[in-house]
């Protein structure tokens, strides 16, 4: 018996253990990136579909968001506490989409959703500007740029 012989086999043999490997683990981490896509964005949308769940369903939460005069202390932390969901929603998208978990189309409809809001709530904007000084360690995010902006 040739050792020789026998060791070049056994190296062929192992060299393809190890590319076998390496496939089925790039393949893994496939599946998990995958993964992680589908459970940032499920998130994101849920997210979304509890704040609208709120507004059909609590009828005290819409006059105070749709009250266009000076709110009752009751009323501003109702309304901050709202603003307070709305962003960290919007945070999130911000930094999923940074990290790659959310695709770009979900991004955009997020950052969108921002003017959206400042448009359809007389007091938001102030109410969120409120919440960026609280947390300016996430105020930069460009997600809250319609925030930041000095106009309305």
């Amino acid at each position: 018996m040739n050792w020789d012989a026998v060791g070049a086999v056994a190296e062929i043999l192992g060299a393809g253990a190890v590319i076998a490997t390496l496939l089925y683990l790039a393949r893994q981490l496939s599946h998990s990136v995958d993964s992680s896509q589908s459970s940032a964005t499920d998130r994101v949308m849920r997210g979304f579909d509890e704040i609208n769940r709120l507004i059909v369903s609590d009828a005290s939460l819409r006059e105070t968001l749709l009250k266009e005069t000076e709110l009752t202390p009751s009323e501003r932390e109702q309304y901050f506490q709202f603003v307070v969901l709305y962003c960290n929603i919007w945070y999130s998208a911000q930094t999923d989409y940074d990290n790659g978990l959310i695709p770009e189309d979900l991004y955009r409809g997020a950052a969108e959703d921002v003017q959206v809001e400042i448009d359809r709530w007389p007091q938001f904007k102030e109410q969120a500007k409120l919440w960026l000084e609280r947390y300016p360690q996430v105020g930069a995010s460009a997600i809250f740029e319609p925030i930041r902006k000095n106009r309305g």
